[in-house]
Order: structure tokens, then sequence, then C-alpha cells
């Protein structure tokens, strides 16, 4: 009867009733604990959710989890959002998750990442001066480069230092006798004994040969000057002959 007198509000004589046993004063304790006493668990933490606890009223409670997360089947813990595997983060070349439960984009090697930190350009390396490149540096459109030489070298196996060619040895020269390499990356002509280099700078002729041959031209000439002597002297012993003859006629 006091038990009942407890949870009863004034005026008393209205709200307490006789009951038969005392199994149905704890029913109605139990009613009155849960309509009006009820548990706020997530006040307590003693409601276990990893992220976020949200009271229902009546004494219940759900969980959730912060954003880029996923609350899992026990419905308390969470799990990342795995969202370069959503296909949803715009990254053009490379999506990394990030152990908070979001993520940021990477480019690949020789590009950088623009202000919008989602987008990547090819970066001009041999502008940056990192090339490596002994001689020439000569940017790709893939966002990377390749090095060249200067002319008369070869570049080397490391791909970026450069030796000096030798054309002699190449076969590439157009000596006609003798290639002399000169040891830069150039070279020169030279002819075998008896023989002399030509104004090609390549091809060689015979000594003797280039002899007679100036020998045949002096001979050439010589007759030809002699040829026009005896023109001329032909012609002037005519103009002799023809003033004597005028000079006898005159004279008779």
């Amino acid at each position: 009867m006091e038990s009942l007198k407890m949870m009863a509000s004034e005026p008393l004589d209205e709200h307490v009733f006789y009951v038969e046993t005392y199994g149905v004063i704890e029913k109605l304790s139990s009613r009155f604990q849960e309509t009006f006493c009820a548990l706020d668990l997530c006040a307590l933490g003693t409601h276990q959710c990893q992220h976020v606890c949200i009271s229902d009223g009546d004494g219940r409670h759900h969980c959730e989890c912060s954003q880029g997360y996923s609350l899992n089947a026990d419905k308390k813990t969470c799990s990342a959002i795995d969202k370069c595997a959503l296909n949803t983060h715009g990254c053009e070349h490379i999506c990394v998750n990030d152990r908070t439960g979001s993520y940021h984009c990477e480019c690949y090697e020789g590009y950088t990442l623009n202000e919008d930190r989602k987008t990547c350009s090819a970066q001009d390396q041999c502008a940056l001066g990192t090339h490596g490149c002994q001689h020439i540096c000569v940017n790709d459109r893939a966002g990377s480069h390749h090095c060249e030489c200067y002319e008369g070298y070869t570049l080397n196996e490391d791909k970026k230092t450069c030796s000096v060619l030798n054309q002699c040895a190449l076969g590439s020269h157009g000596c006609q006798h003798i290639c002399v390499y000169d040891g830069n990356a150039s070279y020169h002509c030279d002819c075998d004994t008896g023989y002399t280099l030509n104004e090609d700078k390549k091809t060689c002729s015979a000594i003797e040969e280039a002899r007679r041959l100036i020998s045949t031209e002096d001979a050439c000439a010589c007759e030809a000057t002699l040829a026009f002597q005896d023109k001329v002297n032909s012609y002037l012993q005519r103009l002799n002959s023809k003033h004597i003859l005028f000079g006898e006629v005159a004279s008779k």
C-alpha cells in the first residue's frame, strides 16, 4: 500500500487502489519506470557506439558513423568507406585512401598536381634542370623526357651521358684512302704515298699523273701561243709585201 502511495500523485484517494497480490505491484512499478524513468544510454556513455550515438526516446538508441565511414553489421562499429573503389573521387591519375575515411589525389611520375587537387599537368623536367642529360634534354608529351647528344657524339647505355663518335671506325668518313681521327668528334682525310689530296678533301690523285697533266696543259698552252705567233707573223709579212709593191708602183 505504501509503495502505491509513493508511485501515485495527489490526491491519493483517487489514485490508490487495493490490489490482490504483490506481483501486481511489481508490474505497476516496472511500467512506471519504463514510462517516466527511461535511461538515456547515449548520455550515460554505455551505448558502445564507435562514433555517434543517437537517442530515439523511450530508452532506445542507435549508432551512426562519421562522414566517410559506414556502419558495420554489428550496428556499433564503423569502417572507412573506400571512396577510391567507389570511383567517385574525380582524381585524374591516382586515388589514395586516407585513414580518416577520406582520400587524396596523386599524379604519375613526371606530372604535378594542379590547384584543383584532382587534375595533373606534365612537368617540364628539362626546365627544372633535374634531367641529368650531359648534352641535350628533350621533353616528351608523356610528361617524361629523353637525352640526346651533339653531332659527332653517341648516347651511352645510361641514356644520359655521351661519347665521341669515331667516324673513321664507323666507315662513314668518305675518305678515298686514309681517315685520320682527330679525337674531338672530327676527322680529316689523307692520301697514300705518291698521291695528293684533291680540293674536295676526300679523294686523291697520283702525284706523277698530276705532273703529267700539268705538263700536258703547259704544252698545249705553248702550242697555242706558237700558233698565234705564226698567224701574226704571216699577217705582218703580207702587209709588208703590199707596202713594198705599192712603193714600187708609185716610183714608176
